[in-house]
């Protein structure tokens, strides 16, 4: 998965999609590559992220704030600052996608809350 991210403040930010998710086994086994860099994400982040990418065939550019990626992970003063805006950024996303996992039951099992 490749990207490109882009620094704004909330009111100055396009419309995004928040995508949260469980972020599983606390080591990342994956990896993003976020303008050239490798940044390393947990499975169910790249799972997400790829299930997604079909979105940009059809509607084009799509931006995606996603915390693996959007907070600085080796930071502990960015993921301290980052926590605490949550609120806002789930807020002000035209979008809110909750990613739980691959479904582990048949699509005649499945159900929507």
């Amino acid at each position: 998965i490749r990207c490109s991210l882009i620094n704004c403040s909330l009111d100055e930010a396009p419309p995004y999609d928040a995508i949260s998710y469980c972020w599983g086994s606390p080591s990342p086994s994956h990896a993003v590559f976020a303008d050239g860099a490798s940044l390393p994400v947990p499975q169910s982040a790249q799972e997400i992220l790829s299930s997604r990418a079909a979105d940009l065939t059809t509607a084009g550019v799509r931006y995606r704030w996603l915390d693996a990626i959007c907070i600085d992970q080796s930071s502990t003063s960015d993921k301290t600052q980052q926590v605490r805006l949550m609120r806002d950024i789930y807020g002000h996303a035209e979008r809110t996608v909750v990613y739980l996992g691959e479904p582990s039951l048949s699509p005649a099992e499945s159900f929507v809350l």
